[in-house]
Order: C-alpha cells, then sequence, then structure tokens
C-alpha cells in the first residue's frame, strides 16, 4: 500500500472548513498539473468549487490570468451577459464546476479551457467520466456514491482512468475520500471485478434501430436488415438469454409496416415520409 502525508498546512479554522481535506490535495497538484474532483451530485460539484477557491494559495490568481479573463467574456457572451455567481468567484483561481445544469456550450468552454490548462481544477459528476476524454495528474473521488447509490466497481475505473495521459509517459493517481462506515465497501470495492457488459436493447430500442437502419440505407432487404443484426451485441449474447432476435426484428419490421413508418416494395424496404419525420426526430 501507498502512504503519503498532505505537504499542505492547513490552519484550524481551514481544517473546520474543510475537513476532508480536499482543497489541499487538489493545491498539491495545481497549477502545474491538473486535477479533477468527481463529486456525487450536482450541487456538491459547486460547493466544493467554492471550498477548494477557499483553501487554495492566493499565487495561484496570477496564474494564465489573461486567459481566465477571456474565458470569463467568452462565457458572459454565451450566457447573454451573465455569468453565474459561482463560477464568477471560482474562475480567477482556475476552478470550475462541470455538470448538466449548464448548456453544452458552456460545457465545451470549460473542457477546453482545461485542456488549454487554462483550468487547472474541474469538480464534476460521474458523467464526465464517461464523455470527453479530460485526463489530469490527480483525480480525487469525493465519495463512493453516485447520488444515493454506492458506486459499481465499472463507474469506479471509468473516473479514476482519467488519471494520467496514455501514450504521453506522464503518470496520474487517483484518491477516494470515504466516511469509516464506508471503508469495509470501499475495501471490497476495490476487490471487484468489472461488471458483464449486457445489451439493454429493448423492443422500443429494437425498433428505432430498425427505422434507422432503413434510414441509413445501411439495410434494403428483410435479408440485409437480418444480417445486420448478426453483428449486434444482443446477437451475440441471445443464446445464453434464450432470445429468438430474429423473430423480434421481424416482428418489430411487421409493426412498423403496420403503422405506416416502412414500406415493402418488391421486396426493397424504404420509409414512408411518416417513418423519414420519425427517423429524423430520434
Amino acid at each position: 500500500t501507498f502512504h503519503s502525508n498532505l505537504k499542505f498546512p492547513y490552519s484550524q479554522e481551514m481544517q473546520q472548513t474543510d475537513p476532508d481535506q480536499i482543497g489541499g490535495l487538489v493545491n498539491e497538484v495545481v497549477p502545474e498539473h491538473s486535477c479533477l474532483v468527481f463529486c456525487h451530485s450536482k450541487l456538491t460539484c459547486e460547493n466544493i468549487a467554492s471550498l477548494v477557491c477557499k483553501i487554495l494559495n492566493k499565487k495561484i490568481l496570477e496564474h494564465k490570468l489573461e486567459e481566465k479573463k477571456a474565458l470569463y467574456y467568452a462565457l458572459r457572451m454565451e450566457g447573454n451577459g451573465v455569468v453565474c455567481q459561482i463560477l464568477s468567484k471560482t474562475l480567477p483561481f482556475g476552478v470550475a464546476y462541470h455538470h448538466s445544469g449548464l448548456t453544452m456550450a458552456e460545457r465545451v468552454l470549460l473542457e477546453e479551457a482545461f485542456l488549454a490548462k487554462t483550468l487547472c481544477c474541474i469538480c464534476c459528476t460521474s458523467t464526465l467520466a464517461a464523455g470527453v476524454n479530460l485526463p489530469a495528474k490527480r483525480v480525487i473521488l469525493r465519495s463512493p456514491y453516485i447520488g444515493n447509490q454506492f458506486m459499481s466497481f465499472s463507474k469506479y475505473k471509468q473516473m479514476i482512468g482519467r488519471a494520467g495521459r496514455a501514450g504521453l509517459g506522464e503518470t496520474g493517481e487517483s484518491i477516494l475520500v470515504c466516511k469509516p462506515s464506508d471503508t469495509q465497501k470501499v475495501a471490497a470495492l476495490m476487490g471487484s471485478s468489472i461488471e458483464n457488459c449486457n445489451s439493454q436493447m429493448d423492443d422500443i430500442a429494437l425498433s428505432d434501430l430498425v427505422l434507422s437502419a432503413i434510414h441509413l440505407s445501411i439495410t434494403r432487404t428483410d435479408d440485409d436488415l437480418m444480417e445486420f443484426f448478426d453483428y449486434t451485441l444482443l446477437t451475440e449474447q441471445a443464446s445464453h438469454a434464450g432470445i429468438d432476435v430474429k423473430s423480434k426484428v421481424r416482428d418489430a419490421l411487421n409493426s412498423l409496416i403496420e403503422l405506416e413508418g416502412v414500406k415493402r416494395t418488391n421486396s426493397f424496404l424504404h420509409l414512408t415520409s411518416f417513418g423519414r419525420a420519425a427517423a429524423k426526430g430520434m
């Protein structure tokens, strides 16, 4: 087991403000390196971003000052002249939060700023781990929970996988913060295996895929459609799950024909105007 002591000095007041010493853990690596702090809720992301700024060394305010100003103005233009009060206070420190409460354009601006090292710390929800590739020197998991659910091993691996840059020789590290009452659960998590990846294609998703395959001209006949589904995860797992995929595909196709979304002409499949509208709306 690797042991390390926090080098950042905490005053009594700082200890009361930040008992888990998240700010100190961030301060050890920024601004020379980057840090991601994964939080279990959107509100926690915002609170931790504010908390970290109270602890960080004030010298960081001078780091990439002009770039941070440019980021602020870009966000202000995106927000019709308004920037969130929390971001207004955290951006000068190179810190931001990132969750679904921001617009897509705002998130992209923050992501690009992080990659450019204008931002050195982002406090985010677990959804960031599954999306854009934002590698960091240090990844901190604020809690072993996502919402009110204890995290799965796959989610854990997904988040800590942001630590380091594969192929660039830059190592990374991850830190999971937990309460004493959760230590046994966390120990069990560390010894877990990745869960099986199972197809999530239910009847609705299957019908959507049939519609899309015809709309994109991937399949033009019934035989094409059956062959197309041979390459899906659903078919790969069908024998273990006891599913007759071909029967399901036929049922989905027949339903779409009955609903007048798909038409068969001389053995060729094509979408009606209703079917095209449905496909474009997916």
